[in-house]
């Protein structure tokens, strides 16, 4: 026979259940306590009930659909910002074996080509949270949840471009390369949340 308390489980459930004056649940149709030993023949399912709880586990589990860059704005930032690191190379004269210094060597100077390409994303993405490529194109980064990345996420994101093929993760997984899967952030169109707009004076572009 059923416990009072397990009674009480089966009729919160029940479409047929009401409460008295002091509150307690009672039976509807019999205006008294649950007495059933095992099973009500009186109970039917409250969907109402079962309805709610369902749109409330499907709205804590639903994730808000972010529209991502496509592959094609991607590729065309990686263009761009590959000229614009290249340039800044050349007039560092980095790729010129530092004023033909007899003590430069290739390793030193693969070193100093990271360095620059560190450098460079992290001091775009961190103060406006773009690069020249993304300037052009109207896309910016945010964090896959579609706030604002955070400058640990931004360093990763930037030291993450160095590993091997990287350049290219992006255009066999929709878009979204290894640096992006590794910081948790992802590329969207400059309008994508209101709330972050003009957050720097190159917002405005």
């Amino acid at each position: 026979m059923l416990r009072h308390e397990q009674r009480l489980e089966i009729c919160e459930t029940c479409g047929n259940r009401r409460k008295d004056t002091d509150n307690r649940l009672i039976c509807g149709l019999t205006l008294l306590p649950p007495d059933f030993a095992y099973t009500c023949e009186d109970y039917t399912q409250d969907t109402s009930r079962l309805n709610h709880e369902l749109f409330d586990t499907l709205e804590s589990s639903h994730e808000p659909s972010i529209k991502r860059a496509g592959t094609g704005l991607r590729f065309i930032n990686f263009v761009i910002d590959g000229v614009a690191i290249t340039i800044i190379a050349r007039l560092l004269s980095v790729n010129y074996h530092f004023f033909h210094n007899p003590f430069s060597t290739p390793l030193l100077q693969i070193l100093l080509d990271y360095l620059i390409i560190v450098v460079y994303y992290s001091l775009f993405e961190l103060a406006t949270f773009k690069t020249l490529g993304k300037i052009i194109t109207s896309t910016k980064v945010v964090t896959t949840e579609g706030k604002r990345p955070t400058s640990e996420q931004i360093v990763i994101r930037s030291l993450s471009r160095l590993i091997p093929f990287n350049a290219l993760s992006f255009l066999f997984t929709d878009g979204n390369g290894w640096h992006d899967q590794i910081s948790k952030t992802i590329v969207v169109p400059k309008d994508f949340n209101e709330e972050l707009e003009d957050d720097t004076i190159l917002d405005r572009f």
